[in-house]
């Protein structure tokens, strides 16, 4: 049975409606003897997007759109400064001018909102323990290179006679850094809008600036991860380690290791991942998917009650759960599970189909039928949901039911070798021509087919 993999990041979108706000600031940088167009408009980038983060902050403190009581404690002081550091990972910086003389650079650029989307947005991103890990840490390398071009351009002044060569080779370090962190938003910025190949692009660019940056790497990774290019996430991530080694990266290459099908990899990663970080429900939920696809039922169970017990509202950790209870044909602990699965998910027409397949084995044809036209109601083009149904009518003896099921899930996947088996079986049953069907199977790998054909159709 499918199991289900958690998403590396919530990736959060604005819907652009009624209440929006756009925040427009300017900022002017006048030039230090150490300064270059590249390193003004670096400096002019970063306080611009810290004077609108912090307006955005001010505002929703102001219009009360969050409280200190739904931040919880770790955002309750400094209100606003820890608003406008988790709204980092959720607005979008737009530059709007920009001009350069030689001596000052300046910048007007905006950054607009919509009220009850950047609630929402907040809210959800509030609870991704990994999203503000990054934000605070990027906030964190942003203030250190701030301080230390503020500490070489004062050491500059007080000391004319200073060798102005290994001076400028410190500032250029830090504008490196400020280019690598901007890069590395930009290139944020593009994985959540899913272009992942421009992702990749600047976070190429930002690497190049700064090649012991971390997180960038993982970002890289993550991009072509979702782009399917697993070898090339992994030798992401293994660099991601290698500078600092991260629960999240070993996370994120034990997906990549899964989706490989190096299933004793994964769960090597996943285990270094929750030794790093024990309360990683994602971590110990995809552990159990490995463990699964490697036949050991009640060891994946353990860990998805773990997860379970971590984070009781994600639904794919019930989904997956059900899925090895039915693997071991504990059929009435799958149904308990998948009942949840669906009170939190209510539109997840797989879990409704798995449902009906537990109930199948033990009988309940009418309650299983009802799961797969559920499943079909919720997604209308779900194959194997009209073949399972097509099982359920047959079980019953209800055989022009099924053959009308089983066109059906052929119709939307012609390639379906057991649907073309069933439906010559039903066309046996109900007294009409079978024997096309059963070439078909046949054609598609079903040896048993063939021998059907061949005993009874030549």
């Amino acid at each position: 049975m499918k199991k289900v993999l958690p998403f590396l990041f919530v990736i959060l979108s604005f819907s652009l409606i009624a209440q929006e706000k756009t925040f427009i600031r300017d900022f002017t940088y006048n030039a230090s003897d150490l300064d270059s167009k590249v390193s003004c408009r670096a400096i002019a980038k970063k306080e611009l997007r810290s004077l609108l983060l912090d307006e955005i902050g001010s505002y929703v403190e102001s219009e009360s759109i969050l409280t200190t009581s739904e931040v919880g404690d770790k955002f309750s002081q400094d209100f606003v400064e820890n608003i406008s550091t988790i709204s980092a990972g959720i607005t979008k910086f737009k530059i709007l001018e920009e001009t350069w003389n030689g001596k000052t650079f300046w910048m007007k650029a905006s950054i607009t909102i919509d009220k009850k989307s950047l609630e929402e947005s907040l809210k959800q991103l509030i609870a991704d323990r990994q999203k503000i890990k990054e934000l605070e840490q990027t906030k964190q390398k942003l203030e250190t290179s701030e301080k230390e071009i503020v500490r070489i351009n004062k050491e500059l002044d007080e000391n004319k006679s200073a060798n102005l060569e290994e001076i400028a080779e410190k500032y250029n370090a830090e504008i490196k850094m400020l280019v690598a962190i901007d890069y590395y938003e930009s290139g944020w910025d593009k994985a959540f809008s899913e272009d992942y190949a421009g992702a990749i692009v600047d976070l190429t660019i930002a690497i190049k600036s700064n090649p012991n940056y971390a997180d960038a790497y993982v970002a890289r990774g993550y991009a072509y991860y979702d782009l399917g290019k697993y070898k090339s996430a992994i030798a992401d991530y293994t660099t991601a380690i290698r500078l600092d080694p991260d629960a999240y990266a070993y996370y994120n290459r034990g997906n990549a290791y899964f989706d490989l099908g190096e299933y004793n990899t994964a769960i090597a990663d996943y285990t270094t991942a929750i030794r790093l970080d024990p309360d990683d429900a994602d971590a110990y939920n995809n552990r159990g998917n490995a463990y699964g696809d490697l036949g050991e039922y009640n060891t994946a169970i353990a860990d998805y009650t773990t997860a379970i017990r971590l984070d009781p509202d994600d639904a794919s950790a019930y989904y997956n759960r059900g899925c090895a209870y039915a693997d071991l044909g504990e059929y009435k602990s799958a149904i308990a599970d998948y009942t949840t699965a669906i009170r939190l998910d209510p539109d997840d027409a797989v879990a409704y189909n798995n449902r009906g397949n537990a109930y199948m084995p033990m009988g309940n044809y009418n309650t299983a039928i009802a799961d797969y036209t559920t499943a079909i109601r919720l997604n209308p083009d779900y194959a194997s949901a009209y073949y399972n149904r097509g099982c359920a009518y047959y079980d019953l003896g209800k055989y022009k039911s099924a053959i009308a099921d089983y066109t059906t899930a052929i119709r939307l996947d012609p390639d379906y070798a057991n649907a073309y088996n069933n439906r010559g079986v039903a066309k046996a049953k109900a007294g009409l021509s079978y024997c096309s069907d059963f070439k078909k199977a046949c054609e598609l790998g079903a040896n048993m087919c063939c021998e059907w054909y061949d005993d009874n159709c030549r």
